[in-house]
Order: C-alpha cells, then sequence, then structure tokens
C-alpha cells in the first residue's frame, strides 16, 4: 500500500492512501454474496442474479460503497501505520475515484497528536516541590483498625428504643409537592443510615427520634440545582412510615477479631502487618503523588497547542472511569448525581483541568521516548501482555490472538512512555530539596489521588 499525508492547521491531517485492485476486487465479491439473496429480478429465482447482470442493470458502480465500507477499517488502519501517524479524532473520508480495475483512493482527514519541539535540556533537571517522606503513626494506625472494625460491623435490630444517629432504619416513604405526588419520590422497604447524608436537607435528623411504627411527616425543601429541574428549589412533604432500626455493632479489637479477619493468631501480629500494610500503601501515595507533580512542571513548562479533541477524549475517559467504580460499589452515575446535587456537565468541568494536564503529560513522554530513541524488546513486550491478561483476568493467549497491528503499536508506546516516565524519575534523585506542601496543594493531591486510583 502507498500512502501520503499533508499536514493542515490545528494538528490535522489529510492522508491519501489507496485500497488495492485485488482487496477491492474481493471486497466486491463478498459484499455481491451477502446482498444476492435480497435482489430480485425478472426471470432469475431470487439469490441466483448474476453480478455482472445487476450492475449491467443498476450501473458498475453499485456495490461500491459496501465494497469500500467492508474493508475500509482494515485498510485505514494499515495506511496510518505505514504513515506513522496517530489519529486521535474520528476520521472523515472521502472518495476521490474508484474502479474495479484500478482499485480505490480515499483521503481521510482527522487530527493527530500535536507535534513540537523538544530538547534533553528541557527535562533533565525538573524544578517541582518535593514531598516529605511518609510517616505512619500511631493516630494513623488507631484510624485504620477503626475503620477495619467498622468494615466488619453487623446489623443488629432493636426495638425498645428511638433511633439514634449512625443506625440504620428501614421505611417506606412517598413525596409530595404542594399536595401531589412527584415521579421517583416513593420507596418501600428502603435502607438508610442516619447520619449518611444520602438524603437531601435534613430528611435524615427528622427521623432521629422516632419509633418503630410512627408515621412521620418529614419537611425538606430540594436544592436550588438539583438535577431535576421540575424539583429544584422546592419544598416537599414526604410521608415516611418507620417499619426498622438496626443498630450498628463493632467487633472488640482483640486475639478472636485477628484472628477471624486474618492469617494472624494475635491482635500484635495482626496491628504490626497493618502499619506495614499501611507504611507502603502511603509510600505509593507519595511517590505517585510526587510523579504527578513532575508531570504537572513538565506540562507546564513545555508549552505547544493541545487538540481539544484530546482534552475531551481524556474526560470521557476519565467519566466513564468513574462511572464503573461507582458501578462496582453498588451507584448508578445518576443516583450519585442527584446526590450530591450535581449534573455530567458540572463533572465534565471539574475533570477537563486534570484531564488537560494528563494528556499534556503523555504527549511529552512520548516526545521524550522519541528523542530518547527507546527501543523495545519482543521480551518487553510478552512481558507488558502478561501484566494486561492479570490485570483484567484475561488469558495471556486470547490477548495475543486478538492483538491486532495497531494494538501493538499501542503497546510498545506506552512502553517506550514507562521508560521516559523512569528517566524522569531518576533524574529527579538528583535533587532531594523537600518543599513544604501547603494545606491548598495537599487537598489538590489527595484529589487527584481519589481519581486515579
Amino acid at each position: 500500500m502507498s500512502s501520503t499525508y499533508k499536514k493542515l492547521e490545528n494538528s490535522q491531517i489529510k492522508l491519501t492512501f489507496k485500497i488495492e485492485p485485488d482487496i477491492f476486487s474481493n471486497a466486491l465479491d463478498e459484499v455481491y454474496q451477502r446482498q444476492k439473496g435480497r435482489i430480485n429480478m425478472q426471470g432469475f429465482r431470487k439469490g441466483k442474479v448474476p453480478r455482472k447482470v445487476i450492475e449491467a442493470t443498476f450501473g458498475s458502480g453499485y456495490f461500491y460503497e459496501d465494497a469500500i465500507n467492508h474493508v475500509l477499517g482494515k485498510e485505514y488502519e494499515k495506511a496510518t501505520t505505514e504513515a506513522n501517524l496517530w489519529p486521535v479524532s474520528q476520521a472523515e473520508f472521502e472518495i476521490v475515484e474508484v474502479t474495479e480495475k484500478d482499485g480505490a483512493t480515499l483521503t481521510a482527514t482527522f487530527t493527530v497528536r500535536p507535534d513540537f519541539d523538544l530538547k534533553k535540556e528541557d527535562y533533565a533537571q525538573l524544578e517541582y516541590p518535593r514531598l516529605p517522606e511518609s510517616i505512619v503513626t500511631d493516630e494513623d494506625l488507631e484510624k485504620t483498625l477503626e475503620e477495619i472494625r467498622k468494615q466488619n460491623s453487623r446489623l443488629v435490630p432493636v426495638e425498645d428504643r428511638a433511633a439514634k444517629q449512625d443506625d440504620v432504619v428501614t421505611i417506606n416513604f412517598e413525596g409530595f409537592i404542594d399536595g401531589e405526588a412527584f415521579e421517583g419520590g416513593k420507596s418501600d422497604g428502603y435502607r438508610l443510615k442516619l447520619g449518611s447524608k444520602q438524603f437531601i436537607d435534613n430528611f435524615e435528623e427528622q427521623l432521629i427520634g422516632k419509633n418503630i411504627g410512627d408515621n412521620v411527616e418529614v419537611h425538606v425543601t430540594f436544592p436550588e440545582k438539583y438535577p431535576q429541574e421540575n424539583l429544584s428549589g422546592k419544598a416537599a412533604i414526604f410521608n415516611v412510615k418507620m417499619l426498622e432500626i438496626n443498630e450498628t455493632v463493632l467487633p472488640e479489637l482483640d486475639d478472636d477479631f485477628a484472628e477471624e479477619i486474618s492469617e494472624f493468631d494475635t491482635l500484635e501480629e495482626y496491628t504490626k502487618d497493618v502499619r506495614a500494610k499501611l507504611e507502603v500503601q502511603r509510600e505509593q501515595m507519595r511517590a505517585s503523588s510526587e510523579e504527578r507533580r513532575m508531570l504537572d512542571a513538565l506540562a507546564r513548562k513545555i508549552p505547544f497547542d493541545l487538540p481539544e479533541v484530546m482534552i475531551e477524549n481524556q474526560v470521557n475517559n476519565m467519566i466513564q472511569d468513574f462511572s464503573n467504580r461507582l458501578r462496582q460499589s453498588g451507584m448508578s452515575m445518576e443516583a450519585y448525581l442527584t446526590q450530591v446535587g450535581q449534573t455530567i456537565e458540572n463533572l465534565r468541568k471539574a475533570y477537563r483541568k486534570t484531564a488537560e494536564l494528563q494528556i499534556r503529560a503523555r504527549v511529552i513522554l512520548e516526545k521524550i521516548a522519541e528523542v530518547e530513541n527507546f527501543e523495545v524488546t519482543e521480551a518487553e513486550i510478552t512481558a507488558e501482555v502478561h501484566n494486561i491478561s492479570e490485570m483484567y483476568n484475561t488469558p495471556y493467549e486470547n490477548l495475543m490472538a486478538t492483538m491486532r497491528d495497531s494494538d501493538k503499536r499501542g503497546l510498545i508506546l506506552d512502553i517506550k512512555s514507562k521508560k521516559a516516565m523512569d528517566l524522569l524519575v531518576s533524574n529527579s534523585r538528583a535533587s532531594k530539596d523537600v518543599v513544604e506542601v501547603t494545606e491548598e496543594e495537599q487537598e489538590e493531591i489527595d484529589a487527584n489521588n481519589i481519581v486515579k486510583s
């Protein structure tokens, strides 16, 4: 295949490529075989009309468009690989010329990663605030053990007292605005932890002090920016029936507890293990946060125009990742947005700054790999595929069997980017200055760690 391309403005490329005659001819035959059963012509049984008769009747190009579409994806991928181009947007295709004898010539216009000048001195010594070494205090350990106790708690029904903070109550409820029931405002047998802020306004607080069997009239006001516009800012009354009250009971922190939830026989042994794991986790978070600071500094140091489509794609990926994690915890994106009183547009705006920095850093890492001329061995590719197979619990052989050329190109680029990252980390060790982190900076670090976790 021969392909040529021309650079346009704003990181766009116009690629001209050809579908060779033999490939196009085979595609025409395959399309004909698929479609002939739907073509009726006088004098022929259904499905038995010769291709040449169909083309003579309806035109020689009757099957051309379908034949092109049949092989377009594979041929376009071959063309971009041959030209060493990395599309980051959907392509717009245009047919230049096509005949069965000569095949088809097309153009594809799409956006690619931006190109820019980069010198080794640009990334040899990066200046950015270092984080102090992570230390696990006794207080940190106590908080972690308390969280573990909560995770292993059990609910015990209570009938001899009123509901209090942190109880889990089972209720029936129905909401009304101006005396009219509204959609989505009714549920039976709903379990609610009092104090969880799962419901709007002070709904939960009004159930504290109520007993099993009580009918409670709960008065609330929906937030002004509530996702359901018909409810925004509206006062509502919920009729609530108290069905059950359950108390959360925490296990005793003793040897029996340690033996029940771990491989250790004593609380002392288990506590040492928890501290050791907490130290590893804290150090990983610190190292990850420092790497992010380093990449942020790199992204800000090396300016270049970033195509909007790359930012939007990254925001989409972040939204999808967040949605998947919500789903794993048993909550839908819609329920989460309703709970926090936000919209998907607001969430996209919140992710945008981080998305742009991440994409800039990624593009720069790829450029560093190019400048350093990193090579990737087959052994490294095999090892990376094994890592992916373990991560997604998919057999290695299945991954290798389904890997396309573009997948392998992407995998190689990922490995090179990791090498670039290792190089930056190695260079950064030359400077050990620790800069105190402000409260605002720490919040940003924690937020980004949550996003990435």
